[in-house]
């Protein structure tokens, strides 16, 4: 049983609406993986185990034509692996993975991503084929791939088609910000987002005017959901004020959702210690 971890965020609404078909979830997903192969190969040369790791209680050394099926009877992570449904036989076939997978701990190094899959909406029966296609998602950190998944909460994916995204192209999650961001276009086209320009003219202003990095931006993904003339305003206030200091390792600093969050009252009485007088 995987215990469910709520990490909602509340995010106000705005025009994007996105095309939820079928030939969109199976075709357009499918193309993402194209450039794949190119990620599956920069992964695929893992460094060999170092002589001083004993690892002589889960498997003796193996040779390249070693068989997962020799060891399952002795090793816990590779029966739970086979419960999850999880193609023992296709990881054998990847340069280093099962060096790898020997050095995982089922309770250890993987209950935390599963319950991290579960819930962002994959499947518990896609499971097996998600660790079968990419079982270096174990290799990430796990708040990079929370990052990830703001990423496109902040460009106004719903949680379905991030469901889909991930479930349909496990690589996904490997991919860096930048990466992704280099893809956005891809994206929109594929799930038809409309609205996105008034997205787009947040997140130019946020990035380039605020000089916020783009991992800072998606860590907030509330701020796209706000209003320009209230992030224009507000931004501008602080400036005039010397306090629009956004950097959370610095004295003063504010972080986005207080920037746009309550009122033009609260704003002044809890943000910039000012009054509305002042700010109007």
């Amino acid at each position: 049983k995987i215990e469910h971890i709520d990490n909602s965020e509340t995010i106000e609404q705005t025009s994007v609406t996105i095309s939820n078909t079928k030939e969109t979830s199976e075709k357009d997903l499918d193309i993402w993986s194209t450039d794949l192969q190119e990620l599956d190969d920069k992964y695929s040369v893992l460094q060999p185990c170092r002589t001083d790791d004993d690892i002589s209680n889960v498997a003796p050394l193996f040779s390249p034509t070693f068989n997962f099926a020799a060891y399952i009877n002795k090793s816990k992570t590779l029966q739970e692996l086979v419960k999850l449904g999880v193609d023992l036989h296709q990881l054998e076939k990847k340069k280093g993975i099962p060096q790898f997978i020997f050095k995982l701990d089922f309770d250890r190094d993987m209950k935390e991503y599963i319950r991290f899959l579960h819930d962002h909406g994959v499947p518990p029966d896609q499971l097996g084929i998600f660790f079968t296609r990419n079982p270096l998602i174990f290799k990430e950190d796990l708040e990079n791939l929370q990052v990830r998944i703001n990423y496109l909460l902040s460009k106004r994916f719903s949680s379905d088609n991030i469901s889909r995204i991930i479930t349909k192209n496990p690589h996904w999650l490997s991919f860096s910000t930048r990466r992704i961001d280099r893809r956005l276009g891809h994206f929109q086209k594929s799930f038809s987002l409309k609205g996105q320009n008034y997205l787009l003219s947040r997140f130019n202003f946020v990035h380039n005017e605020m000089k916020l990095p783009h991992e800072r931006i998606t860590l907030h993904p509330q701020v796209l959901g706000s209003r320009l003339f209230r992030i224009k305003q507000r931004h501008l206030f602080l400036k005039s004020l010397d306090r629009a200091q956004y950097d959370p390792l610095k004295p003063g600093y504010i972080s986005l959702d207080r920037l746009v969050a309550g009122t033009d009252a609260e704003f002044c009485e809890r943000v910039a210690n000012t009054s509305t007088e002042m700010f109007n």
